[in-house]
């Protein structure tokens, strides 16, 4: 998994996450709204009773009917809109938790990505300063160009690992020294030649 892999999860995540919070928020606004209605129905529900019981008192059985009439609709009317609210509720939850299970999985799977990319990771850092232990110079070369992260974690590995062995011998420097004393002294000169 590459960086920039990486970072795209990452905002995917926190784009997630936000959605979430968003909705959360957002359901909590709508409960609000339904708890505002339900007051704001039974007010009026309490207005419609005491102005019943004042027709009662002071007109005639024409305007109670009128009155009951009107209360028949408000009902229903209040009925049909919590109704309306209540699916919405329904609808916005059930859209929530699939964005939750749709976050999770996708936290699921970056962790299993990193499961599988942490250990090639350390495995690639661990080879990086084996090599560069063993070749001072190409590291050197090569350091400022590395990231920074990336140089500190191979800089830190290359302090614990053992010194590198020493330079294996040529066969010209092995037959040399096995060699030297059954030469004659026109080989010699032209073998110190060469290992100098």
């Amino acid at each position: 998994m590459t960086t920039s892999e990486v970072i795209q999860t990452i905002i995917y995540l926190g784009g997630l996450s936000g959605v979430v919070y968003w909705a959360g928020k957002w359901f909590h606004a709508l409960k609000g709204a339904i708890e505002a209605q339900k007051t704001t129905i039974g007010a009026q529900q309490s207005m419609i009773e005491g102005m019943a019981n004042f027709m009662n008192i002071v007109d005639a059985p024409k305007m109670a009917e009128r009155y009951e009439a009107y209360r028949k609709i408000v009902d229903q009317e209040k009925d049909a809109i919590l109704k309306q609210m209540e699916n919405q509720f329904e609808q916005e939850k059930k859209s929530l938790l699939q964005s939750a299970a749709d976050l999770k999985e996708g936290y699921e799977k970056v962790q299993a990505g990193n499961k599988q990319v942490i250990p090639l990771y350390a495995e690639a850092i661990l080879k990086l300063a084996v090599h560069y232990q063993l070749n001072p110079l190409e590291w050197e070369v090569q350091k400022p160009s590395t990231n920074a992260r990336l140089a500190k974690n191979i800089e830190a590995l290359m302090d614990v690992l053992p010194p590198p062995p020493p330079r294996p011998k040529t066969p010209l420097e092995i037959f040399w020294e096995q060699g030297k004393e059954h030469l004659t002294p026109r080989a010699l000169e032209i073998t110190k030649g060469e290992l100098n």
